[in-house]
């Protein structure tokens, strides 16, 4: 019967331990694949933000498809709520309905995007991934930390030409217009603006009385790049002109907020 030799721990078995320096050049190393990799992946949270924003306002935008085509090409009737460019889709729950006067009961567009109509279910449909509110306004420091979704229910205002009724003539103080009908568009669907990124209303505004510039830094430092949604259905990603002062003509070659397209001498508001 043999006899097992007992196991030797001799210095030649014993592993060698990291010298202080050998540990300090792995932990630089380390620091420099992070210090390297991070920016590339936030870059690629943002990329992921804006294609989901994307695809949400493809959505959107062909849900505004349907609703015409059911509704004669009749846009909204103006009078649907205080602020309906806010309010023609989203979900009901928001931080305070006292704020808009009147009660939210029915977001139209919800029931052409497979959303409850009443909105009662929360919406993420209208909801950017990269919402973060807005700088500069009262009523966000009125709910510390909100975000556009939370404070309206929709992330994705529309172009308020589209809810403010026919243009065709002038109307006595109060009187609502009748509503704008898609024959009233008379530019390319291409470039007519149906809505975008919060920051599309607010890119180069004058400051507020408090002399705050309200700001949706969602998608660049500078606040200027969003995703606009177009009659067409298609979404680009676009770097807006600043507005330079208040009335100035909403329109470029690459989008327009005017229901017709301007002459060059008037596109300046001249």
């Amino acid at each position: 019967m043999s006899v097992r030799k007992p196991v030797s721990f001799g210095s030649s078995h014993c592993q060698r331990a990291f010298t202080l320096i050998e540990l300090l050049v792995v932990v630089a190393i380390i620091a420099l694949l992070i210090s390297i990799l991070i920016p590339s992946l936030r870059q690629a949270r943002a990329q992921a933000y804006r294609t989901k924003c994307a695809t949400n306002q493809r959505q959107i935008a062909a849900g505004w498809t349907y609703y015409l085509e059911d509704h004669n090409d009749f846009f909204m009737w103006p009078g649907i709520a205080s602020n309906p460019h806010y309010f023609f889709g989203g979900k009901k729950e928001i931080a305070d309905y006292s704020l808009y006067g009147v009660p939210l009961e029915v977001r139209p567009l919800n029931q052409y995007v497979s959303l409850d109509p009443s909105g009662n279910k929360a919406a993420e449909l209208f909801h950017c991934p990269a919402d973060n509110g807005a700088k500069g306004f009262q009523l966000y420091e009125q709910f510390p930390g909100i975000t556009t979704y939370d404070l309206y229910g929709n992330c994705y205002p529309a172009n308020g030409t589209i809810m403010h009724g026919r243009p065709d003539r002038a109307y006595m103080k109060d009187e609502h217009r009748p509503p704008l009908r898609l024959v009233d568009v008379r530019i390319p669907p291409s470039l007519f603006v149906l809505g975008g990124d919060q920051q599309h209303l607010l890119v180069g505004k004058s400051p507020l009385p408090s002399g705050r510039v309200p700001r949706a830094i969602w998608h660049d430092k500078e606040g200027t790049h969003v995703n606009l949604a177009f009659l067409d259905a298609h979404v680009a990603y676009i770097n807006m002109k600043p507005r330079a002062r208040v009335g100035e003509v909403d329109q470029t070659g690459n989008y327009s907020y005017e229901l017709e397209w301007l002459l060059p001498e008037e596109e300046d508001g001249g």
